[in-house]
This record gives structure tokens, sequence and C-alpha cells, in this order.
């Protein structure tokens, strides 16, 4: 797994390094396609541990036990299925490069960060699910 994420690294700052200026906001050299391949790498990463940690941290919250035990378990399934994934496609918005970097380094980190992107984007996730 430490291969997987140093090799993410590696790519997102070749990307970076690849890119020119166009990452500092000084011109267009042409090179978006670079940076869009390097957050695309980060935001799969992140996707793929917040969809692990979101039923975790979704059967932590009270107000979903609550909700949870008003429907039937195919219900339930689906619920979970839609909030998991609104996270799992919400929760890279709330991570930055450096965030991607530190969680590279230090699988510590990696479990703090993505655990706090998931406990922001539940809540939001759950929400648009009640309404």
């Amino acid at each position: 797994m430490k291969h997987i994420i140093t090799a993410t690294v590696l790519a997102l700052t070749l990307a970076a390094c690849a890119g020119g200026t166009t990452g500092l906001g000084y011109g267009n050299t042409g090179s978006t396609g670079n940076t869009n391949a390097a957050s695309g790498l980060g935001k799969t990463l992140v996707q793929s541990y917040a969809r692990n940690q979101c039923s975790v941290e979704l059967n932590k919250r009270q107000e979903w036990r609550l909700m949870a035990l008003a429907v039937s378990a195919d219900k339930q399934a689906q619920w979970e299925e839609q909030i998991c994934g609104c996270v799992s496609e919400e929760a890279p918005n709330s991570v930055t490069v450096y965030d991607l970097t530190q969680a590279a380094v230090n699988p510590q980190a990696r479990t703090e960060i993505v655990a706090n992107a998931v406990t922001k984007t539940v809540s939001s996730c759950l929400n648009r699910l009640v309404k």
C-alpha cells in the first residue's frame, strides 16, 4: 500500500513539475492536462479511502441509527449507498494537495485526513438525503 501511495505522490509531483508555471497561475503553457491528471489521481485516492470510511462514520451518527430503525434493511442499504456515493464524490473537495502529500508519507496522517474529510461530507450528504 505504501508503494501505491508513494507512486501517487511521485506522479503528482512529476505532473506539477511538467506543468511548468501554469499550476502557479502565471500563464497558459497548454499543460493543464498534466494538472488535471494529477488532481484526478489524488481525487481517486481520496475517493477510495472515503468510500471505505463512510459506513464506519455513518454508523457512529445517532440520526443515522434512528433513521435506519424506521426502514427495512433494503431501504437502509440503498440510503447508505446513496450517502457513501455522495461522500466519495464530495470528500476530495475538502482535501488539499498538502494533505495528499502528508497522507502519502504518513499513514497516521492519512487516516486523520480522510476521517476529517469524511466527517465533513457525511453530514452534508445525510442532510441531502433527508431533504
